[in-house]
């Protein structure tokens, strides 16, 4: 009987413990109306030119607020956002593009470009993995500098840090949870997708590094050559995009 009781309550120290997660989970991914963020934005998208490959780099800000809410189809309330772009801090603000945040039991939700992304899966627990791109085909091309590429094929999401101290961009936070949404290379792809978020702040972070080559330009088709180049010597066509919450 005592070792009867004595498991018992530890599934329910369990459960507890499950339950306390879930909550400290979603405060990863605070919603609220009027809820607003600020991020600094570098990115560097590959463009094809007659001289070769150009690496165009720009720098801006970008402003994402969320303006209303409502229910879809089947009752899940989404949290409508607004996100706002602009060069310099003494420009006005540009309307870029209409998102949607929500949360369920078991996940966190990022709707942009009509595409439906499972940013957070609950409860939170290191070394976890997830299909984030679940909702949608990811071997869709998208179009970067003019070319198109399978930005999302392979992606894996896992946590690889939950509720580890740090800093991002000049500020400390107590408590960060980094998701590795993707991390592999072969001979002619490079996927390297981070994202950082803070407790009760939400996305702190995001850096992405897409690359593809035929290694042509480098190597007129020569592979072997080709293999042990770096990818930003060896890279044809993709972007790279780093995203830091700006301090406030």
């Amino acid at each position: 009987m005592a070792t009867c009781l004595a498991c018992f309550s530890l599934l329910c120290c369990e459960r507890e413990l499950e339950e306390v997660n879930i909550e400290q989970a979603y405060d990863y991914f605070p919603l609220a109306i009027g809820q607003n963020w600020e991020y600094e934005v570098d990115s560097i998208t590959l463009r094809p030119a007659l001289s070769g490959i150009i690496y165009d780099s720009v720098r801006l800000y970008a402003r994402e607020v969320l303006v209303d809410s409502l229910a879809d189809g089947a009752g899940q309330k989404w949290y409508v956002g607004e996100r706002y772009e602009r060069t310099h801090d003494s420009l006005p603000w540009q309307y870029r593009q209409t998102f949607a945040l929500s949360l369920d039991a078991s996940r966190a939700w990022r709707r942009e470009d009509n595409l439906d992304f499972i940013k957070l899966s609950f409860p939170v627990q290191a070394n976890k993995s997830w299909d984030g791109n679940a909702a949608f085909d990811a071997f869709r091309n998208i179009a970067v500098g003019g070319e198109l590429i399978a930005l999302f094929k392979g992606w894996s999401y896992s946590y690889t840090t939950v509720n580890e101290a740090g800093e991002v961009n000049g500020v400390f936070y107590d408590s960060l949870l980094t998701v590795v949404a993707a991390d592999y290379e072969n001979l002619i792809e490079r996927r390297l997708v981070v994202e950082r978020y803070a407790r009760g702040v939400g996305l702190v972070y995001r850096e992405i590094e897409a690359f593809d080559t035929q290694c042509r330009q480098c190597c007129n088709g020569n592979t072997s050559t080709c293999l042990d180049l770096p990818w930003r010597a060896k890279a044809e066509k993709g972007f790279i995009l780093r995203q830091r919450l700006k301090p406030s």
